[in-house]
């Protein structure tokens, strides 16, 4: 039978050498997964400083009917950015081999800009706030996102922001197509956000499916 693991830090620090071997080591069947109670007030993951961690997991033997599967029953993260909260299941996929990784989750943010570039995303976002859910599942372990599997729905709502210029790659090109200039400040003779750095926008909505890693939307308002 799989243990427990509990555990109460002031600090627990995951440096960017040792990303790969802590999800390797992580990348275990549920049925030696053990269960998991940890709280540590402040997680470091590389460079990234991300708040206060909660984990509470329970690891769910099979029964007649039931295979074992690992049960993600609160997941909480919190800054002075933001908070993450969510819940999930990692079980045996009923219409493929493996496992499948499938959770729920909740991001409110009061500065969507501190909160980037705790994630390593700087000078991409100024101030925002809102709230990101999704309902998202993929194939392979709950560390590591299998991309090409990954699917579910997003709904993202947000306000009071402004887009800065963003570095090159692939998250700096996506925020780079929100880099607009605005047509109706042009109507109405406002031309600061040209003479400012990005664009600013009153609010932000929309809502989008995920099949297979690619995403779509048909509702996307800014």
């Amino acid at each position: 039978m799989p243990g427990r693991i509990t555990a109460r830090l002031a600090k627990l620090v995951i440096p960017d050498t040792d990303k790969k071997q802590v999800t390797d080591l992580l990348d275990a069947p549920p049925t030696d997964f053990p269960a998991l109670d940890i709280i540590a007030e402040q997680l470091e993951l590389g460079s990234a400083k991300l708040g206060r961690l909660e984990v509470d997991a329970q690891n769910i033997p099979a029964t007649a009917g039931h295979a074992d599967s690992w049960n993600l029953q609160k997941l909480t993260l919190t800054n002075p950015d933001g908070r993450l909260s969510g819940t999930g299941s990692w079980e045996r996929d009923g219409t493929a081999p493996g496992r499948k990784m499938a959770v729920k989750f909740v991001l409110g943010f009061s500065n969507g800009g501190g909160l980037l570039s705790r994630l390593g995303l700087a000078q991409a976002i100024r101030n925002a706030n809102g709230k990101l859910e999704g309902d998202l599942s993929w194939r392979g372990s709950p560390f590591a996102i299998n991309y090409p599997s990954l699917s579910g729905k997003l709904h993202l709502a947000a306000e009071k922001g402004q887009f800065l210029k963003a570095d090159a790659g692939v998250r700096g090109r996506l925020l780079g197509l929100f880099s607009l200039q605005s047509l109706a400040h042009r109507v109405t003779g406002d031309f600061r956000d040209v003479f400012s750095e990005g664009f600013a926008f009153d609010s932000l909505t929309g809502s989008a499916t995920v099949q297979n890693g690619t995403l779509s939307t048909d509702d996307f308002i800014m």
